[in-house]
């Protein structure tokens, strides 16, 4: 499994070419400095979002590489493959959240402003992260990646849903320790939901590919 999440990562690193990570964390830490106001709604909602959509390029990488054609073989259990996908996805938004923190830390001891008046946004763009992985993963196990782009524009698509009808608003007004451990609980639940899923799907289709392979 570990070596499934070092692949990923070495997927990653060369589509994210170090000059472009390091131009990214520039402009970005820029933006916080110098409009931080303007600048810091749209970092604290979607930074962690656009890393994570980073699935729509592995999946589409893996179908140039006829990687499904290797799963059926590979002597790791289906369990492993999946768990290693969720864990790559995982560390990507943890990563990245640390980094949205910190960015809106800097951008509200620039800008003047309290760092409480980010919080909405940065909860919802976790959220809307984590919604992009559970629907993200198990879509990308079809090996489609008109199926796995669907699954991140869903995501965008309810994240809009819940700014433009106040539900967030509504939220944070009746923000307490039990909204927030229902809201934890509710993550953790679609996430467990997400996983039972990508691994229903990826054992058929491997197991699929195995009886393709044996009656050739």
């Amino acid at each position: 499994m570990i070596g499934l999440v070092a692949k990923d990562f070495i997927v990653f690193k060369k589509i994210c070419k170090p000059a472009y990570r390091l131009l990214g964390i520039i402009l970005l830490l820029c933006a916080c400095i110098f409009i931080p106001q303007a600048a810091i709604p749209y970092i604290s909602l979607l930074l962690p979002l656009v890393g994570v959509a980073f699935l729509t390029e592995l999946v589409k990488i893996e179908e140039k590489s006829d990687w499904k054609n290797y799963l059926p073989v590979l002597p790791i259990t289906d369990k492993e493959i999946v768990v290693g996908r969720y864990l790559f996805s995982g560390i990507l938004f943890v990563s990245l959240s640390v980094l949205t923190f910190l960015l809106c830390i800097i951008a509200a001891f620039t800008g003047h402003f309290s760092f409480t008046t980010v919080v909405p946004n940065l909860v919802l763009g976790m959220c809307c992260t984590v919604l992009t992985i559970c629907l993200g993963v198990p879509s990308g196990f079809v090996f489609k990646q008109s199926n796995c782009t669907g699954a991140m524009i869903a995501a965008i698509m309810v994240c809009a849903v819940i700014r433009s009808t106040g539900l967030d608003t509504a939220f944070f007004a009746a923000s307490s320790f039990l909204t927030y451990t229902l809201l934890i609980i509710g993550m953790a639940l679609l996430l467990y939901l997400s996983y039972r899923a990508s691994l229903s799907i990826f054992r058929k289709r491997r197991h699929a590919k195995s009886k393709v392979a044996s009656n050739d």
